[in-house]
């Protein structure tokens, strides 16, 4: 029952549990669709704003290259000239208010190509030794683009030991001017500054080369290299055992790429309470079903196991058994119906026993009474043989064993006497019949050790003695033998009581043999009554333990073997 109740309750908790998990997943799915699209809009729109501010930038290096005279001027004079220096001191002045108003600018430069000169604004990296490095990176960027265009667009390079945004436009075949953009500055506008509270925010060039300042891992740095260089807008990936999304947008113009890498246990904190909540669900249903078995338990299962094991305890016969009251309204009454039934039960089986004992006692007594009169029967009768031959002294003597015989039965009421008195009066019996049969009757009395004072059923072997004579003695043969054997045998672990009455006369019929050994046709025939009566009264007094066996023994002669339990 305990195992039904466990499979009942699984198939309600199993179910809602899946339900649960799936609801669970179906809501971060949606929550990382709906943090999808923001993240993109929020990127779209920070990626616009940096490309209206770079364009602005773009726009001022444009008129600084083709419009401004002092660019022109620096290109076509020389140094000596006195409007060269007026127009350096000019430019210089004008980079600076351009650098000032601009946060994003780590500086504005134009370059000389035939005298390697740089006119600069002030920069926003490190001192003046730190400087030169800037300017040699820089010319040799130059360089490398004064052959291609004189326009490359913003692209990337490696200035002052970092990757930086640069703007390069060639005024004149000698004069360049260009921009350098500190990328992490773009990082301050409004709506980067919106994603950066639930995220990280870096800025690749659309090649893959990191702009922004973030320190990041090989792994890391291949990871973004990859996702900026196949375009891929959103993607899910896992670093050191931590799940991260990064959302992606690209600018072509702007030469950049923006990348937000947001861990995902972050984006979960906004639905933690139901995530928490979906999950103690399950466990508190669990905890509850732990509870809910111990209960019917309790209640249920431990007073059906006790009433069961009553049952048990009855079936195998202890009928003194009786269930404790128990702390269950309901079982306190089963409990005390159970044992007044038991106590009603055990009170049927008692008279119902008795009254079987009654019976077989009845039974008993009156098969002995059917036997008694058959004995006197053919006491009577041969009595009446010897009287024909004048047989006077065999007449006496056996009228005498009849005294003693009958002198005996009104005396003692026993059910069972010894055998040694059993044995005694066969005794008289056969020495009777050896001198009616003088010369041609011969017998035989074996009792094993132990065996004088066993009880037994009064005239047990009687019948078998005599129609071992009326049906096997033949005045043809020299000389008919009987033998009693009376011994104890062990048997199967137990000790047993044999009697064996055998002769040496004509045996068995086939068809005799087979009436005794069929036990019913036995009982049917009149003039088996002394065997009938036996079998009765050995199944009435020791049930299918005894047994009675007829055979036929060679060369000649028949053996009745009679066993059954001592201590019965």
């Amino acid at each position: 029952m305990k195992a039904k109740l466990i499979l009942l309750f699984s198939l309600v908790v199993i179910p809602l549990s899946l339900i649960l998990f799936f609801a669970n997943d179906y809501a971060v799915r949606l929550l990382k669709t709906q943090a999808t699209e923001a993240n993109q809009s929020m990127l779209q729109i920070s990626l616009s704003q940096i490309e209206d501010a770079l364009n602005e930038k773009s726009k001022f290096l444009i008129n600084l290259a083709f419009v401004n005279s002092s660019v022109r001027t620096l290109g076509i004079k020389g140094e000596d000239s006195s409007l060269y220096h007026y127009a350096k001191s000019s430019l210089k002045y004008m980079l600076m208010e351009g650098f000032a108003s601009d946060s994003w600018v780590d500086g504005y430069f134009v370059y000389l190509a035939d005298s390697r000169e740089f006119v600069t604004s002030s920069l926003r990296i490190g001192n003046y030794e730190e400087r030169v490095p800037v300017f040699n990176d820089l010319e040799h960027s130059i360089k490398q683009l004064a052959a291609d265009t004189s326009d490359s667009g913003w692209y990337s390079e490696r200035i002052a030991g970092r990757q930086r945004l640069i703007r390069v436009i060639r005024s004149l075949d000698n004069v360049y001017v260009s921009v350098v953009i500190n990328v992490d500055a773009m990082k301050e506008t409004d709506r980067l500054r919106q994603l950066v509270t639930s995220g990280e925010i870096l800025a690749l060039s659309n090649t893959g080369d990191i702009l922004t300042g973030n320190e990041l891992s090989p792994e890391w740095t291949q990871k973004l290299k990859e996702t900026v260089e196949n375009r891929i807008n959103y993607t899910e990936t896992e670093m050191q055992s931590e799940k991260y999304l990064l959302f992606t947008e690209r600018s072509e113009p702007a030469g950049i790429s923006i990348v937000k890498k947001l861990p995902e246990r972050q984006l979960l904190l906004q639905m933690s309470h139901i995530q928490r909540m979906i999950q103690a669900i399950p466990l508190g249903i669990i905890a509850a079903l732990i509870i809910l078995l111990v209960m019917i338990r309790q209640v249920v299962l431990k007073p059906i196991h006790t009433l069961l094991q009553g049952m048990r305890k009855i079936r195998e016969g202890r009928w003194d058994y009786r269930l404790r009251a128990g702390t269950n309204r309901e079982f306190i009454l089963i409990n005390a119906t159970f044992n007044e039934m038991v106590n009603q039960v055990n009170a049927l089986k008692i008279d119902i026993y008795e009254e079987k004992l009654r019976g077989q006692f009845t039974e008993i007594q009156r098969l002995q009474l059917q036997i008694h009169p058959h004995f006197l029967l053919n006491s009577l009768n041969m009595v009446y043989n010897l009287a024909q031959k004048r047989e006077y002294m065999l007449i006496q003597k056996m009228t005498r064993h009849l005294m003693d015989y009958f002198r005996r039965l009104l005396y003692s009421h026993a059910e069972k006497i010894k055998i040694s008195d059993e044995a005694a009066h066969i005794g008289y019996y056969l020495e009777i019949q050896s001198m009616r049969f003088a010369g041609h009757l011969e017998y035989r009395i074996e009792m094993g050790p132990g065996t004088s004072e066993i009880e037994i059923l009064p005239m047990i072997f009687q019948p078998f003695v005599e129609n071992t004579i009326i049906h096997g003695l033949t005045m043809e043969q020299d000389c008919f033998r009987i033998i009693l054997a009376i011994h104890r045998v062990t048997l199967g672990g137990k000790e047993w009581l044999q009697i064996v009455i055998e002769d040496n006369g004509l045996g068995f019929s086939p068809q005799v043999l087979a009436q005794l050994q069929s036990k019913d046709a036995v009982l049917s025939k009149s003039n088996s009554i002394g065997i009938r009566n036996v079998r009765e009264r050995l199944r009435l007094n020791y049930g299918s333990d005894a047994t009675l066996a007829f055979a036929n023994v060679e060369p000649n002669g028949a053996r009745v073997t009679l066993t059954y339990p001592l201590g019965k």
